[in-house]
């Protein structure tokens, strides 16, 4: 298993599951894809982020901005 694979995995049982598209569930969405933080994103995920960043809830969009900024949230 690779690095990003271990990170991304854990990240995802750390936060658990939610109903799709509740609030939750897209936050917790941008708290895995932070894990991928960095120069190295790919353009996926950037483009991922990138909409949840124009999220209606503050907390997604602050996390899914922070690491469009190179932050995950671990």
């Amino acid at each position: 298993m690779k690095d990003w694979e271990r990170r991304h995995n854990e990240a995802k049982e750390t936060v658990g599951m939610a109903p799709y598209g509740t609030p939750q569930y897209w936050r917790n969405a941008a708290i895995v894809l932070s894990t991928h933080a960095g120069s190295g994103m790919r353009p996926e995920t950037r483009a991922k982020l990138e909409a949840l960043a124009r999220s209606g809830d503050p907390e997604t969009r602050r996390i899914a901005q922070q690491a469009l900024a190179g932050h995950s949230y671990f």
